[in-house]
């Protein structure tokens, strides 16, 4: 009926589900993505639904790994690409649970990774981080650093991404990289150091703790002419010293 919207039938599929009618829940998510194939929220819940109830024995379908991604793609080319991020996070979580490997997620992590407008910057901002901790725990050392190093290609980026590399960085091999985990904190405090205090002082903590004392007393001075509210941090700073200090 031309009243039903995406909300009706993804409540009548869920109906499906609980009375383990797999069919015609399946029925309702294609006819929503068929009605609203430019509803991100349409192809989210049928891709969603196909993925975990692959294994289902009564399920109403046969479908490959190749064919879910072939679905995967279909969606990219019906939903508006800056509402596409939530089904990019979708597929690349099914890459690491089926063992896809690097390949093919580096492939389509290049074309979302160039997805960003100001209007959007904190939903990307948090699919970054999420695909940043997906493939730390997932991928080689090599790898981990091509995803994060093309990412940083493309403002706008967060203290929060910054400072998940950096921890990452830190305790990813025996032997710590550190002009990387250096070269990450001065990005990081050339694009927030305005504003963010915490940050100057865990760069300048990780330069002590490396014995780097001349660095750390000059970054305590950049930071004091940087930060348009310097008072949290000479506070901070404080604090931080006198902890290292017992």
């Amino acid at each position: 009926p031309s009243m039903v919207n995406e909300q009706v039938l993804f409540k009548l599929c869920h109906f499906y589900i609980k009375a383990s009618d797999f069919s015609r829940a399946l029925n309702c998510l294609e006819i929503a993505t068929k009605k609203f194939p430019h509803n991100n929220e349409s192809w989210f819940q049928y891709l969603n639904f196909i993925i975990l109830f692959n294994k289902v024995p009564e399920k109403p379908y046969s479908l490959t790994t190749s064919d879910i991604v072939q679905l995967f793609k279909q969606s990219f080319l019906s939903v508006p690409p800056m509402k596409s991020l939530p089904l990019y996070s979708l597929l690349f979580q099914f890459y690491i649970n089926t063992n896809c490997g690097f390949d093919p997620f580096f492939e389509d992590y290049k074309i979302a990774v160039t997805l960003t407008t100001p209007t959007i910057y904190l939903e990307v901002d948090n699919f970054r981080e999420l695909v940043f901790n997906l493939v730390s725990k997932h991928f080689t050392e090599d790898q981990v650093r091509t995803v994060y190093q093309l990412t940083l290609q493309y403002p706008h980026i967060s203290c929060g991404y910054y400072i998940a590399c950096i921890n990452w960085e830190k305790s990813a091999s025996s032997t710590p990289h550190y002009n990387q985990i250096r070269q990450l904190y001065m990005s990081a405090t050339k694009d927030h150091g305005k504003t963010n205090h915490d940050v100057w002082i865990q760069f300048i903590e990780w330069e002590m703790s490396i014995f780097e004392l001349g660095r750390a007393s000059a970054l305590y001075t950049q930071a004091k002419q940087t930060l348009e509210n310097p008072e949290a941090f000479l506070i901070g700073h404080s604090k931080m010293i006198n902890n290292s200090s017992t």
